[in-house]
């Protein structure tokens, strides 16, 4: 008998919760030209994504570079958002900051050189759809990387060099909500700074050697944490 009185108070607490969210909804709304029971529809179902966040990511780096024996690294971010969840479908914008990335080294018949990613930034746009405690999502944007080239001559002698390349970078991920105000995330980006990019160029005049990039475009593959403030 308790353990029913039990469920029949958390069922009528819950049913008391929703209700009272039904109410702020038409209540703020009374004053709108928009009818409230449609935007109660559209925005409570929707697991409560919408809101500011913050999170943290660490994950791997891999790039495609040519005669390279190696092209990977470790990164680690911070991010912030937000986002808009209307019933099923998700707005949003997202800014991130990561250290670390790939390491490409490149042994060639009179120099090495090695091109790394110090850091990289980007501002993204996500869309998604929400099912309840999960979201699927797309993102794409703007990026900007910190990029080092160093060159070793065979014969004596070294450079280097470090600019800020512009790409852009898409991907998509899955989020999961973890607690009410915690979810976790995977998700899989690919930056490109190939276009509109500034050449990275090192060049040893006493060994007669040069080298240059177009900049090291990458693959990131990250999990992340989420707090949320919704």
């Amino acid at each position: 008998a308790f353990r029913g009185v039990m469920v029949i108070m958390a069922v009528s607490a819950l049913a008391l919760r929703r209700f009272c969210d039904v109410g702020a909804i038409y209540l703020a709304m009374s004053m709108s030209m928009l009818p409230a029971p449609a935007l109660a529809q559209s925005i409570i179902p929707g697991g409560g994504w919408s809101g500011p966040y913050i999170g943290i990511t660490a994950g791997g780096a891999f790039a495609n570079v040519k005669n390279a024996t190696s092209a990977s690294g470790l990164t680690w971010s911070g991010y912030a958002g937000y986002g808009i969840n209307l019933s099923a479908l998700y707005l949003g914008a997202e800014v991130d900051a990561t250290w670390g990335g790939s390491s490409a080294k490149i042994a060639g018949p009179l120099q090495t050189s090695e091109l790394e990613v110090d850091w990289s930034t980007s501002a993204r746009a996500r869309v998604g759809v929400t099912f309840g405690g999960v979201l699927l999502y797309a993102t794409g944007g703007a990026a900007w990387s910190r990029q080092s080239l160093g060159v070793a001559s065979l014969a004596g002698g070294a450079g280097s060099t470090s600019k800020t390349l512009s790409g852009y970078v898409v991907g998509g991920g899955v989020e999961m909500k973890l607690l009410p105000f915690v979810s976790g995330r995977i998700e899989a980006l690919h930056y490109d700074y190939s276009s509109g990019a500034t050449d990275l160029q090192v060049g040893l005049p006493a060994a007669a050697i040069s080298a240059s990039s177009r900049g090291l475009g990458e693959t990131v593959v990250r999990a992340g944490i989420s707090l949320r403030f919704n």
